[in-house]
């Protein structure tokens, strides 16, 4: 049968299982050798009880001393002589002596200031003095607008707050403004009549200075221009457009809103992953609580020869600390929890103030939504000046011909010969209508005498030629087709369908098929809707540089920092400890000695003489691999460690491989 494992030890930080058969018969007896105080190093102590002791009650000085404090602090002597407490009155103390770290708790409020963020206005207003005080920042969720605390007098009411402020460029070069066009109409300045929409149809629809009917006078001719276009379908299409001098809300441009989205606030953290390099080198450090060797958290090792110290009854007891590891104080020299409490947490954040220069920074830049007055845009307010205003008017001599083409136009109200404007001729009714000499029509007035009456009537064949003349008339009641009317057909070619475009403006005046998109003229000139909806075009309002310029120079949403931008990062890593860690060795066979003890040597690249390494047996997951190799294993008793080596020592030499993992923290 097996011996079986009945305890484990830690020496020199090596794994060590004692066997049934190491331990000595006098050791397993019932009763046990004794041996006196003397023979163990303590024949001073006896076994007094505390209360018994000649400390146990405060006794007077045979002679008086006067105790002070030097080093920085100020406090008047006080007399001391052993029989009671005394206390140190501190007067004055030099702030430059002081070190370590003073609780956040303890500072006053309104010493520190601090960022509060609050979900809204309200909630701001609802602030008291326990949360914010003179100085601090405050944060509104909802609209990323941030405050400062200027009166926590008035806490509780706007006057406590105040906005930060972007600052703002004094002026913009005109070199600098993107997307500017290449050239400008002067204020004053020409159109030909071929630039005037619908100048030419409007001018084509009125009477030339001569001409002899009426419009009633053409049968069809009414509808037939009836049908025509107008001024008033390209009036209406032209009413839904944007002036040419209009603004833009983000939301009116196209995944601008989605673009800004991505970048990062003016204000943000990161997360450890956010910064290149942070986690390896953070996992090179050790954790707030870890152990060297095979000294735990607490300080207890389980070995010979420690130190006698006071437990926490204040008596003498003995520590788990090795008179070995107390000589690693020997190099220490300051207070090792001040030390610690200096460092950093492996996960901590920063403030703003705590990135050097970053305030100061901020405050020279604008905000990222801002805009320019016209002043600030160098040289634009005079370039404006010379342009004519979205919204203008043209005195017909600035129309080119426009004035010799009117000219050769009859007036709105004009006549033809005795004809006046409205039609009528003469100034009384049922008068005769012939013609002068001049073939000019007019009224005439018709004497009574020698006259038939006035109501008479006469047969046809009364009126000589009269059958004959009517023969050849048309019936008071017919029509004409187009071709019978001199030059109809030519005129009404030169006229545009009732139905009919002007490029891509229908005859309703519409353009596209849907509502709210931008127009924009092709490379022909030809006016066309493009993909960007009138929504998405207010996205502009407030930009005043190229987008994609400013998009540029922001962050990614997802971005990371190198370890030297982050200040002081890489010296406080490198006060951090670091460990190093040798997996899947093996201590082969093959070992030294003709007797006990025996001893491997193991080639550990890296390890350091002065490292006292955690050596540990590693299962391979083979069972009966696994058994043996860990028998083998309970015979090493010893580690020491050299420049990239390892020496073990065993009481029998093992004959067979002993996988192991090794790690030191330096």
């Amino acid at each position: 049968m097996a011996d079986s494992y009945i305890d484990q030890i830690s020496r020199a930080g090596v794994s060590y299982d004692i066997r049934d058969s190491e331990v000595q018969d006098w050791a397993r007896g019932a009763t046990k050798p004794s041996y006196t105080k003397s023979e163990v190093g303590l024949g001073n102590v006896d076994n007094t009880a505390d209360a018994n002791k000649n400390v146990a009650t405060a006794e007077a000085l045979s002679s008086g001393a006067k105790i002070g404090i030097t080093g920085g602090a100020t406090a008047a002597g006080v007399n001391f002589d052993g029989s009671g407490d005394i206390n140190l009155i501190v007067t004055s103390l030099d702030a430059t002596k002081l070190s370590g770290t003073v609780p956040l708790s303890s500072i006053p409020k309104g010493a520190v200031s601090e960022e509060v963020v609050v979900a809204n206005y309200d909630a701001m207003l609802a602030l008291t003095y326990a949360q914010v005080q003179q100085g601090d920042t405050v944060k509104l969720n909802d609209t990323g607008v941030m405050y400062y605390v200027k009166d926590d007098t008035k806490l509780g009411s706007a006057a406590a707050f105040d906005m930060y402020k972007a600052g703002e460029a004094s002026s913009v070069d005109w070199a600098n403004v993107k997307s500017k066009p290449s050239s400008f109409t002067p204020s004053s300045h020409t159109h030909p009549m071929s630039d005037i929409d619908e100048l030419t149809t409007a001018l084509a629809g009125k009477s030339d200075t001569g001409h002899g009917h009426s419009m009633s006078d053409i049968t069809g001719l009414s509808d037939a221009l009836g049908a025509k276009a107008d001024a008033d379908a390209m009036t209406t299409a032209l009413a839904g457009k944007s002036d040419t001098g209009h603004g833009h809300t983000m939301s009116d441009i196209t995944g601008l809103s989605d673009a800004l989205a991505g970048k990062a606030a003016a204000t943000h953290t990161h997360a450890i992953s956010d910064v290149t390099g942070l986690q390896d080198a953070l996992n090179g450090t050790s954790s707030s609580t870890h152990g060297h060797g095979n000294i735990s958290n607490t300080g207890t090792l389980s070995s010979a020869s420690v130190v006698v110290v006071t437990d926490g009854t204040k008596k003498i007891g003995v520590s788990t600390i090795t008179t070995t590891k107390l000589g690693y104080l020997s190099d220490v020299t300051s207070n090792i929890q001040a030390q610690i409490n200096a460092k950093a947490a492996s996960s901590h954040t920063h403030a703003m103030s705590d990135i050097t220069g970053l305030s100061d920074a901020l405050a020279g830049k604008a905000a990222a939504t801002h805009g320019h007055e016209i002043s600030e845009i160098t040289d634009l307010s005079d370039t404006l000046a010379g342009k004519a205003a979205a919204s203008h008017s043209h005195a017909i001599t600035d129309i080119t011909n426009l004035q010799t083409t009117l000219n050769a136009k009859a007036a709105s109200t004009h006549t033809h010969g005795n004809i006046t404007n409205a039609g009528a001729i003469g100034t009384d009714s049922g008068l005769i209508v012939v013609t002068t000499t001049s073939g000019v029509l007019t009224a005439k007035t018709i004497a009574n005498a020698g006259l038939a009456a006035a109501s008479h009537s006469h047969a046809m064949s009364d009126i000589t030629g009269l059958s004959d003349a009517l023969a050849g008339k048309a019936a008071s009641s017919h029509s004409h087709a187009i071709a019978d009317i001199t030059n109809l057909q030519t005129t009404l070619n030169a006229k545009a369908a009732s139905d009919h475009v002007h490029g891509n403006i229908t005859n309703a005046g519409a353009i596209g098929s849907t509502s709210g998109l931008i127009v924009v003229t092709t490379t022909n000139g030809v006016l066309t809707t493009s993909t960007i909806t009138t929504t998405k075009l207010g996205y502009l309002s407030g930009v005043t540089s190229d987008i994609q310029t400013q998009l540029n120079a922001k962050a990614a949403s997802s971005h990371s920092h190198a370890i030297s931008e982050i200040t002081n990062l890489q010296s406080t890593l490198d006060a951090k400890a670091t460990t190093a860690k040798w997996t899947n060795l093996s201590i082969a066979t093959g070992w030294s000695g003709s007797a006990a003890p025996y001893t491997k040597t193991l080639t550990v690249s890296g390890i350091l003489a002065t490292d006292v390494p955690v050596i540990d047996f590693r299962a391979t997951g083979t069972y009966s691999t696994d058994k043996t190799a860990e028998e083998a294993w309970c015979n090493v008793y010893r580690a020491v460690t050299s420049a990239n080596t390892i020496t073990f020592y065993a009481h029998e030499a093992p004959t067979v491989a002993i996988p192991v993992t090794i790690q030191v923290t330096r």
